[in-house]
């Protein structure tokens, strides 16, 4: 499939997403923007295409009134952490770095609620490429050390 094409499918699945949304179905929404936007873990949508700032947009609709001070409205806490993780990423892509950073220590702090150390360590890590970028040296080097911990204790090897 070419790019131009994973790109017109992803923008057709986000429409649908948005429909999910606006019929109240936050957690199907965000299942769907996982499984067939995203696809899974790879990140298709912005990794490959980059198409960050329309995911931005996208993400931002499971915040009440758009909003990102305030919690995603979803039920499932593990979709609540996978929305707050992926906003942060997406703000820090775009230079958007103190939401970014925000939005990164509440989906660490959502995953360690949730007793999932791995995105947590994940999140922290994150949240550590933020921190430098940003020239906060002194927390990046606390932030490093949390994910290294979570990780060891996660059995991560890397």
């Amino acid at each position: 499939m070419t790019s131009e094409r994973d790109f017109d499918e992803g923008r057709r699945m986000i429409e649908a997403v948005h429909h999910a949304s606006m019929a109240g179905d936050l957690d199907a929404a965000a299942a769907m923007l996982y499984n067939h936007v995203y696809r899974g873990p790879s990140a298709h949508f912005t990794r490959m295409l980059g198409a960050y700032e329309l995911m931005l947009n996208t993400l931002t609709g499971f915040y009440p009134l758009g909003d990102l001070t305030l919690d995603p409205r979803l039920n499932d806490p593990s979709a609540r952490r996978w929305i707050l993780h992926e906003t942060a990423a997406c703000l820090y892509v775009l230079g958007r770095l103190r939401p970014a950073a925000e939005l990164g220590a509440r989906a660490a702090a959502a995953a360690i609620a949730t007793g999932d150390r791995h995105n947590a360590a994940i999140s922290y890590h994150n949240l550590a490429e933020t921190h430098l970028a940003a020239g906060a040296l002194a927390s990046c080097r606390e932030v490093v050390n949390e994910a290294l911990h979570l990780a060891l204790d996660a059995g991560e090897a890397e």
